[in-house]
């Protein structure tokens, strides 16, 4: 590396040159670095392990007698590549030589070996002679400054070494069964690491040697400037897992700078008028020519050209940089090799290739710094800022990056011996994927022998809600240009697009264009009117083939702690295209504001106004309230396997129909689901399609809403069943079933028979095709004492009746389950259900504090922290004192650090800016806000208060009725 840093760094600081490093492993996407000339001391490298504690590992061994100086050596390896590195390593001589044994795949291991050797050829053959007799196990790879050559043609003028040397540099090979990879490769090619600054004369002194087995595993072999200040050049090659499942490009999609980028942007305008102008000329509709087909053009060619735009914004500085590298090898290695150079034209080609080299380094250092810079900029914008890219930066989010991690292998289930085996053929995979979630349509197949028609009708009897006539006028009218254009403007930016890779803002642009014109007084390009229109046309005609209109692929993202081979252990995110989920927000937006009318508000699933907590809030005093009262019972937690992947297409258009939908807005949900297709990405290769013929897509945010009328009809069916339920004090009403979405909560009273639950759910799955595992079933039982040992005694909840399902959980007394994402249990630990949250909160502050942010930053970690991750669950089911203190301990050590003294006041930083405050999350606050919030709710006396607020009351006063007799 010669040398630390530019300007040796301070004590306790990160050289610039290390900084450097860092960026080239990023960009060039290196996974192990051997570096020589490392300048490594503890103190160094504790510097820079606490600062790229989350990207890279380091392994270093220093000059024993000046561990600061020249000497030095180090592997430095990626994490952002190398997961959770697995390895070992030896120093085998001290400032000079190092082994590292690193997993490179769950079945292989590579040892590598970096060697520094030493200028003076006599000490260079002696290292040489000591690794040949030296005791290191196998070695894979050895790279490094070797300081020999083997062969004259890798000087430049070409020249012998000393004799030494080179054979004990050849006998250590050929005792290692070690082979030179690039010369193998680059026979008769020139090329050199390595030039002299006095005289132009160059070398290649820096190589790569492979065990001959490794040489089918190794390509690209390659050398270059790094782009920082070092006299040496960068060698590498890329070592492939023959083993690992190969990896495709993925689907495309549009890079966002393009949008900025005034040639783009020219010819989005182009493309569009042309398509505006074409549907207003278009004349009578066709089947080859409409405004679907239109709009399918304008795409097309919309992709394309972003296709061709963005391979001409390569850097001009790129180009000259390809350009003189062209040139130095054609100097290096002219078509006609003389047979005999004369000594004027030797140094002519000497110093042409040093001039061409100079200019080389300096460009890709200009080059460097450049991103350098960009890289500086970005982070001086974003740094200490709510965005993805810093958020990110300390390792601590849970959010899913789709497809960040390949798929090494999965489960075939149907090998040709008729026994399941495994593969890692990544097409193969792909389709083993598309079978698996074709299949899920197709579990629980139609009986040819029932009456399928009569089956839907059971399943919608006690359906009898219905929208008005004038919600359904409004559901019955074409989308309008203003109602797409808000749907563009509300959509979620930043999102991973569908197959045809164009994001929202392609269209958030379009908009924005519009309205500027408009207001500028110009005729502007309205592509939501057009968008309008297509959407108008599939409601119409249906989606034209060959669009691709409602194609969407899926992303199988693995559920943490089971089977990696196993499909069914993977999480299926259907990725929509944006213009698909444009027109499915619009409808969905008129459907939100007559949606709540036929839908009890038993449920609260994505229905505007109400809400999860209330569900949760009404479990839990239920609880309390069925103990308190006596009142005994139990509360089923229902498990729906895979709700909206079965949901049956005949059913559901049914049961809109039954809700009064006009046949306008059914036939568009039928469109839409005509013909779609869904295909599976795994490692970017894409499977083949299949029909979607069951469920609703989730993606887009009509489903939530259908979903939401599909299941209806249970809970309808469940209220006018025999079930009593509870009786809820002060009212006629009885509290028999509570939904969150598919999330079915149902309350039984002891005079319940569980077998009539048991009957409702199966009438409904039988029309509707889903299914309810009621071996995964949740029971709390509730009650008196002797109730609720005698629930869990002899497994059945009434006196009467049927008994619990085999395999049906029947909760212990202090057992917690989670319920819509609470706790809920008969007197839990409410301390114990917060331990994870603690620890998860804990964890994070203590990698966010090896940042070492500065007191704003501070600022707004504990805010994602700890208020970002305690905010569900204290509003759930509340914060304990003593939780909230250990929460409080960890804040105030993660701001003044482990075990010091704050030196300001807690109450100033909860403080405003004016103040003096940077308004720290005051936990404290926060939760009395929520309690707030509840004693709000509860003390609201209009027709639109809580069930939760009836049980309340009960024990309210069952409480000063207690304490008055204590007085």
């Amino acid at each position: 590396m010669r040398g630390y840093g530019g300007g040796q760094a301070a004590s306790g600081q990160v050289s610039e040159k290390w900084m450097l490093l860092n960026q080239i492993m990023r960009e060039k996407k290196i996974a192990v670095l051997a570096v020589q000339e490392a300048h490594l001391d503890e103190e160094r490298a504790g510097v820079l392990k606490r600062v790229f504690e989350e990207t890279i590992e380091i392994v270093y061994s220093p000059d024993p007698d000046n561990r600061t100086a020249a000497r030095g050596v180090a592997f430095v390896i990626n994490k952002r590549i190398v997961k959770q590195p697995k390895y070992e390593y030896r120093v085998v001589r001290e400032g000079r030589v190092l082994l590292l044994d690193l997993e490179w795949s769950p079945t292989k291991r590579l040892r590598i070996l970096n060697v520094y050797a030493p200028n003076d050829m006599t000490r260079n053959a002696e290292m040489w002679d000591a690794l040949t007799t030296a005791n290191i196990g196998r070695v894979d790879i050895a790279l490094g400054d070797m300081n020999v050559v083997e062969d004259p043609m890798d000087r430049l003028p070409p020249r012998e070494d000393h004799e030494g040397a080179r054979t004990a540099l050849r006998r250590w090979m050929a005792t290692r069964n070690l082979v030179d990879g690039w010369r193998r490769s680059n026979v008769d090619v020139k090329a050199y690491s390595y030039m002299h600054a006095n005289n132009g004369h160059q070398s290649r002194l820096d190589r790569i040697y492979i065990k001959p087995r490794l040489e089918k595993d190794a390509d690209n072999w390659e050398m270059g400037e790094p782009g920082i200040r070092t006299d040496h050049k960068l060698v590498w090659v890329d070592i492939t897992d023959r083993e690992s499942p190969f990896v495709g490009k993925g689907r495309w999609a549009m890079p966002k700078h393009l949008l900025k980028d005034d040639k783009m942007k020219k010819a989005m305008r182009q493309l569009a008028k042309r398509m505006v102008s074409e549907m207003e000329i278009m004349g009578e509709r066709t089947a080859e020519r409409n405004a679907q087909t239109i709009y399918c053009t304008f795409k097309t060619e919309l992709v394309a050209a972003a296709r061709v735009r963005a391979k001409e914004k390569i850097p001009k500085m790129q180009k000259r940089i390809e350009k003189l590298r062209s040139d130095l090898h054609a100097t290096l290695n002219p078509v006609r090799q003389p047979a005999c150079e004369a000594e004027e034209d030797a140094e002519r080609k000497i110093a042409h290739a040093a001039i061409l080299q100079e200019r080389l380094e300096r460009l890709e250092q200009k080059r460097f710094e450049s991103t350098q810079r960009m890289t500086a900029a970005r982070h001086n914008i974003t740094n200490e800022t709510l965005t993805k890219r810093w958020t990110r930066a300390a390792g601590t989010t849970t959010m899913t990056v789709l497809c960040a991690e390949s798929i090494r292998e999965l489960r075939d289930p149907e090998a040709s011996d008729g026994r399941p085996t495994h593969t890692n053929h990544t097409k193969r995979m792909a389709e083993i994927a598309k079978s698996h979630y074709d299949g899920v349509q197709r579990v629980d197949p139609v009986d040819p022998s029932r009456d399928r028609e009569k089956d839907i009708q059971d399943a919608l009897e006690a359906m009898s809600a219905k929208l008005t006539n004038r919600e359904k006028s409004m559901m019955a009218k074409k989308l309008m240009s203003g109602e797409v254009a808000e749907a563009i403007k509300t959509a979620a930016s930043d999102k991973s697009p569908g197959l045809d890779g164009l994001q929202t803002e392609v269209w958030k642009e379009y908009v924005r264009w519009y309205e500027h014109d408009v207001k500028a007084g110009k005729g502007g390009i309205d592509v939501a009117k057009a968008l309008a229109n297509v959407y108008n046309d599939i409601v119409r005609y249906g989606v034209q083939e060959g669009t691709d209109f409602a194609v969407g692929w899926i992303c199988p993202v693995y559920k943490l702690k089971k089977d990696k081979q196993d499909i069914e252990n993977y999480r299926p995110i259907t990725l929509l295209n944006s213009d698909y989920k444009i027109m499915t927000r619009a409808l969905a937006t008129k459907l939100a504001d007559c949606v709540s009318g036929i839908i009890h508000e038993d449920q609260a699933g994505f229905i505007p106004g109400r809400s999860i907590f209330s569900h949760i809030k009404l479990a839990r005093t239920m609880i309390e309230y069925a103990e308190a009262e006596e009142i005994n019972g139990a509360i089923v937690a229902l498990d729906q396997e895979k709700a909206y992947d079965r949901i049956d297409h005949d059913y559901l258009w049914e049961a809109l129909r039954r809700a009064n939908f006009p046949e306008t807005f059914i036939k568009t949900m039928r469109n839409l689901y005509t013909n779609a297709e869904s295909c599976v990405i795994i490692n970017g290769i894409v499977s083949s399609r299949y029909l979607i013929t069951r469920g609703v897509r989730q993606g887009d945010l009509i489903s939530c809403l259908l979903f939401d009328v599909a299941i209806e009809p249970l809970v309808e069916a469940l209220r006018k069943s025999t079930l009593r339920g509870f009786n809820l004090p002060g009212t006629n009403e009885r509290l028999i079933a509570k939904l969150f979405a598919d999330d079915t909560t149902v309350f039984l009273s002891e005079d319940d028979d569980y077998r009539v639950m048991e009957e409702v759910t199966s009438k409904w799955c039988v029309g509707s095709r889903a299914k309810f595992n009621l071996a995964k079933t949740e029971i709390i039982p509730v009650g008196s004492k002797e109730h609720r040992d005698r629930v869990r005694r002899e497994r059945r909840i009434g006196r009467v009746g049927g008994s619990v399902t085999d395999g049906a959980h029947i909760t212990e007394e202090g057992e917690a389950v989670r319920i819509l994402g609470a706790w809920v249990g008969n007197k839990i630990d409410e301390c114990a259900v917060w331990s994870r949250i603690v620890n998860t909160v804990r964890t994070n502050l203590e990698k966010w504090a090896k940042r070492s942010p500065t007191l704003n930053g501070k600022h707004l970690i504990v805010g994602m922290e700890v208020g970002g991750r305690t905010q569900f669950l204290a509003k759930a089911q509340g914060m304990p004192e003593k939780v909230e203190q250990s929460l409080n301990r960890i804040v105030q050590a993660f701001i003044w650090g482990e075990g010091k003294k704050p030196k300001v006041a807690r109450d100033t930083l909860w403080g405003e800016l004016e103040d003096g405050g940077i308004k720290l999350l005051d936990l404290s606050a926060r939760n009395e806000a929520i309690e707030l919030v509840w004693l709000k709710s509860y003390l609201d006396f209009t027709e639109k208060h809580q069930t939760w607020t009836l049980l309340a009351d009960t024990l309210m006063a069952k409480a000063v009725a207690a304490e008055s007799k204590k007085c």
